[in-house]
């Protein structure tokens, strides 16, 4: 379950960045936007790990 879910978070992480990239790609001059998809990144990355952490202490 552990390698499941940790390469699930893998491929979700490298999706949630290719977005972000072709967004960037797309809106290269709206800082806002791509800031916002950063932080949203981010978040998503760390509630990945943490709940992962959770995880693999349960």
């Amino acid at each position: 379950v552990m390698v499941w879910l940790r390469r699930c978070t893998h491929y979700l992480f490298i999706v949630v960045v290719a977005v972000n990239s072709t967004l960037l790609t797309i809106n290269a001059g709206d800082y806002i936007f791509y800031t916002y998809w950063m932080w949203t990144s981010y978040v998503i990355f760390t509630l990945s790990q943490s709940l992962m952490l959770a995880v693999g202490a349960a």
